[in-house]
């Protein structure tokens, strides 16, 4: 018997043509480091979450600076092009 997880994607890929593929923890984790370097412009960003989006193979996330009272979204296609601020209290 296989786990819920491997269940609900062997159904996903039955049902709609889902592929089964997703980045492993570390290539995912990476990207969103990377993405988070570029969303802040900062290299000290920290990934406080982050989603892979299966369908379109992109990644969203939310960034923060250390000690920094703001948060940046990441990987929003925007028809400006730039990244979306949000307010981040402590």
């Amino acid at each position: 018997m296989g786990s819920i997880e491997h269940e609900l994607n062997e159904y996903l890929f039955l049902e709609f043509g889902m592929e089964d593929s997703v980045p492993s923890g570390i290539e995912r984790r990476r990207a969103l480091e990377e993405l988070g370097r570029h969303a802040t412009g900062d290299p000290r960003a920290e990934v406080m979450e982050g989603l892979f989006l299966r369908s379109s193979r992109k990644y969203l996330g939310l960034f923060r600076i250390p000690n920094e009272l703001e948060a940046v979204v990441g990987g929003l296609d925007t028809p400006t092009g730039r990244m979306t601020s949000v307010a981040f209290l402590f």
